[in-house]
């Protein structure tokens, strides 16, 4: 049974013709804590700057406060810290001027020092600067490798950027949150020095950002090609000499065609679901087309259900025996238009994506997720039948409050007016 947190609950126990009333744990009030030997709620001591605890089944010194007994804590006030292990008030070092008192603050580099090194209390509060290599968080030094970064350098997420190449960079214009900016800038500069799974990584900004031509977005580096030259960089496009690519002949009586998927995770992870294998849900699952059926199929899901993180994506190929032949995909935003290409070589996208939260600059969550994989073929009688195949990923946004969404899967054909399905050329 799942316990409200506004609901009171009593028992009624029933003894020799006497009701008595006992409370449940959850049900005391604000300064109250939980008896377990009596069952009931009982009030913290009254002026002893005590609180309840955060298990509720006792009463604890408030913030700021030290124990004088079990039952009284003193508090230290504003001119003390509490030392580190709260057992005694630390004087700060404060000034008094007409009647106002001010105490000093550490910098944001240093450390509140309340103890000696033998665990007896200091006179006075004393500031600390936390060593090269690490910050103060929450009053504790801890380890922080863009400290470190040289004068020519800057920290950029936790890592060490040249300025630059940061300066060096376009003036980002778009509507990406500066702190995702900030990734694109890291992932970025981590790829050109050679690490693979940054680039992975920006690859999966580019195509969660449905390909932006932005020259300081995150698809800068596909954009200009002369930034990067190295096999780190994933392919984003299926390219070829020409507009055509060569055809596909099935075996003969073959009928049907097997389109693979592809996940890419954003850590540098590859998956190809074979057919068959429904791991996520029918819709993202390896598909089957017999050649002049036409279907569509509606997938209801939990968007916490699919095993995908944000910043994977997916790809199809038709599967010829062993071999995977990766296939073009069009991409229409939930505005109804395509994503721009004019910036691109080639107009044929590798990958796209499933379900993308991003954060704006307005701090605004959008969540958008596939609503319909559209794969149209459309058949030619020249010499043979031939097959050209079209397939475009229809995306749509996504309510906030709401986890559930439905993905469709639509197979259409547009067959020549008589014929026959025999030694079919699969055209892409």
């Amino acid at each position: 049974m799942t316990r409200a947190p506004w609901l009171v609950y009593i028992v009624f126990i029933i003894r020799l013709g006497r009701v008595m009333v006992l409370e449940l744990p959850g049900s005391c009030k604000v300064g109250e804590y939980y008896e377990t030997g009596t069952m009931t709620c009982q009030s913290c001591p009254v002026n002893a700057s005590m609180v309840t605890s955060s298990d509720g089944f006792s009463c604890s010194c408030e913030e700021s406060s030290i124990p004088l007994n079990p039952g009284r804590c003193k508090p230290c006030g504003a001119t003390a810290l509490v030392s580190t292990d709260g057992a005694a008030c630390v004087p700060r070092r404060c000034q008094t001027n007409a009647g106002r008192t001010v105490c000093r603050r550490c910098p944001a580099d240093y450390v509140s020092v309340t103890q000696n090194f033998d665990g007896s209390p200091m006179k006075e509060v004393v500031c600390v600067k936390c060593a090269r290599g690490f910050k103060a968080v929450n009053n504790a030094c801890v380890r922080c490798a863009a400290c470190v970064c040289a004068k020519n350098e800057m920290a950029v997420r936790d890592v060490c950027v040249p300025k630059s190449f940061v300066s060096a960079r376009p003036k980002y214009e778009g509507v990406l949150h500066p702190l995702a900016l900030l990734d694109i800038i890291k992932h970025e500069y981590l790829c050109i020095i050679h690490d693979y799974i940054a680039c992975r990584k920006l690859a999966s900004e580019c195509v969660n950002n449905f390909y932006p031509s932005d020259a300081a977005g995150p698809c800068r580096l596909w954009l200009q090609r002369g930034l990067v030259a190295h096999k780190g960089l994933p392919p984003l496009l299926i390219e070829s000499a020409n507009d055509k690519e060569p055809g596909i002949e099935l075996p003969r009586g073959k009928e049907s065609l097997k389109l693979a998927l592809t996940i890419h995770t954003s850590t540098g992870g590859l998956e190809i679901l074979q057919y068959g294998r429904d791991v996520i849900s029918p819709c993202f699952s390896a598909i089957e087309i017999t050649i002049g059926k036409d279907f569509s199929r509606d997938c209801a899901y939990n968007m916490t259900d699919l095993p995908l993180s944000n910043g994977d994506t997916l790809a199809l190929h038709l599967q010829s025996g062993g071999d995977f032949t990766p296939l073009p995909v069009a991409l229409r935003k939930p505005s109804g238009s395509l994503v721009q290409r004019a910036s691109w070589p080639s107009s044929k996208f590798r990958r796209y994506l499933v379900v993308h939260n991003s954060l704006s600059a307005t701090n605004s969550t959008n969540t958008i997720y596939l609503r319909t994989l559209l794969i149209h073929l459309r058949m030619q009688r020249s010499k043979s039948l031939s097959t050209h195949m079209t397939i475009e990923a229809q995306y749509a946004t996504k309510q906030t409050y709401s986890r559930s969404v439905t993905t469709t899967l639509r197979v259409e054909h547009e067959m020549p007016s008589a014929g026959v399905l025999k030694g079919l050329e699969v055209r892409e």
